[in-house]
């Protein structure tokens, strides 16, 4: 797919506009992996993912041995194929509840 890399480890996809905001907002690969293996998850009607670390996922990333707090009040949206769409640096996950996720 045109405008689409991989993450450092290979494991996602990312659209050039999820690649633009991750550089504008200053989020590396390996945060975004992050927030998406201990981030709560919100879903929209359609399809989209978003993967929200908030204080919780950080504590319970902590419980099982995981040092995640550099990426503390990060959202990851991800298209129903896979791809990152876009990266959000938030302290407020209403934001995402107010657009439509569940």
């Amino acid at each position: 797919m045109k405008g689409v890399r991989t993450t450092t480890s290979n494991r996602l996809r990312i659209s050039r506009h999820g690649r633009q905001r991750q550089q504008q907002r200053g989020v590396p690969c390996s945060r975004v992996d992050m927030v998406i293996d201990f981030g709560r998850v919100y879903r929209n009607r359609n399809g989209r993912i978003a993967y929200f670390l908030g204080q919780r996922g950080v504590r319970d990333a902590r419980r099982r041995g995981f040092r995640v707090e550099d990426a503390k009040n990060t959202a990851v949206v991800v298209a129903a194929d896979g791809t990152v769409v876009t990266v959000i640096s938030s302290a407020d996950c209403k934001r995402l509840r107010r657009a439509g996720w569940r």
